[in-house]
C-alpha cells in the first residue's frame, strides 16, 4: 500500500496526463497536499511579507490538481467537461468507482 508521498508524488508526476483514471483516495490525499502546500506558503509569506510564495505553489499545483480532477471524473465514468459545472462535479468526485471506458488495462 501507497503511503501520502507516494501517492503525491505519483499524481505529480502525471501532471499532464488527463487519460487514465484516479482513484477516490489518490484524489482526496493530493487534495490535502494542495491544501497543506498552500498553508505552508501562506506561513511562509507571513515572515517575509507579500504573498509571492502563496502565488507560486498555486501557479504550480494548478495543472496537477485541474488534471487529478478529470482522471476521478473518468474513474467516476463520467467525462472531464462536467469540471464545468461546480455542484455537479463536487457530487460527482464524490461518487463511488464504477466500471467504466477510461479504467487502464494492465
Amino acid at each position: 500500500m501507497q503511503n501520502f508521498f507516494e501517492i503525491n508524488a505519483e499524481t505529480l508526476n502525471k501532471a499532464f496526463t488527463i487519460n487514465g483514471t484516479t482513484s477516490r483516495r489518490a484524489y482526496w490525499y493530493f487534495i490535502a497536499f494542495t491544501w497543506l502546500a498552500t498553508a505552508v506558503s501562506l506561513v511562509i509569506d507571513r515572515f517575509i511579507g507579500g504573498d509571492m510564495v502563496y502565488n507560486i505553489v498555486n501557479i504550480l499545483l494548478f495543472v496537477p490538481t485541474f488534471t487529478a480532477a478529470i482522471r476521478r471524473m473518468h474513474d467516476t465514468n463520467h467525462r472531464g467537461w462536467w469540471l464545468l459545472f461546480p455542484i455537479v462535479n463536487l457530487i460527482l468526485l464524490l461518487s463511488s468507482t464504477k466500471p467504466n471506458r477510461w479504467a487502464e488495462t494492465k
